[in-house]
This record gives C-alpha cells, structure tokens and sequence, in this order.
C-alpha cells in the first residue's frame, strides 16, 4: 500500500516543512493518519491528541480541519452530482458511460473545474463531446 500512499506522503512532508510551529505539524500529521489510515479513525486521533502536551489546542484545530474538509467534500460532492444528472438527463448515456465519466469526476478536487464542466454538460449535444471537452480540460 505504500506505494498507493506516497503521493499522500509527498504532501504530508511539504506540510510539515511549511509548519511554521509544532503545533501545525503535529495536526498535519494527523490529520493525514485520520484521513489515510483505513484502521485509524478519529476517536484514534482524538485518544493520542489528549496525550499531547496543548492537546485541547491540537484537537481543537483538527477538528476545524477536519469540518473545512467535510464542507470542501460536500461542495465536490454536489457539483459531481449535478453534473452526473444533467448528463443523464439531457443526453441520455448508457449506464457504463455514465460510470466512467463519474470516476473520472471523482479525481478532480477542483470546485472551478467543476463548476465549469457543469456549463459544459448543459452545452454539448452528445456524450462523446463532454468527454473531449473532460480530456481537454484535464491536461
């Protein structure tokens, strides 16, 4: 799994070195473990960050993390969705098309991105022309 991971572990390293205190590399850090970990969860976290010395400060600050990410997923979310729907709705794909271009939708973290792949899905007349117009925007 780690090679799976070092793209993760790439990011968690830039953001420890730009820690301008312990205390942010310390919620870097777990933070990544919270979201990373398939057998760590948060009660995991919650559990060590009360070890810590200021751990009352390290959770609190984990915790505002991790609502900015819940609120950032949710906003990724529904633009996928209404993407996927209008799609439906307006072109008719099969059902195979439709899941391949979700993957696809599921890799872009971008909200402005989506939100412009979503005037496209209202403009282009067949599946085949979103999907150029996904590539394109994708390099």
């Amino acid at each position: 799994e780690l090679r799976e991971r070092l793209d993760a572990i790439g990011r968690l390293m830039r953001e420890v070195m730009e820690a301008e205190t312990g205390v942010e590399a310390v919620v870097a850090l777990l933070r990544y473990l919270a979201e990373a970990g398939r057998y760590v969860g948060e009660e995991d976290v919650e559990r060590v960050v009360k070890a810590l010395p200021r751990g009352g400060e390290i959770m609190a600050t984990v915790a505002q993390k991790w609502l900015e990410k819940g609120v950032q997923q949710g906003e990724l979310r529904a633009w996928r969705e209404g993407i996927l729907a209008l799609l439906e709705v307006r072109l008719q794909p099969d059902r195979t098309w439709i899941e391949r271009i979700a993957h696809q939708l599921e890799q872009i973290q971008d909200v402005a991105r989506l939100q412009a792949l979503h005037l496209t899905a209202a403009q282009v007349a067949t599946p085949e022309e979103f999907e150029t117009q996904l590539q394109q925007e994708g390099k």
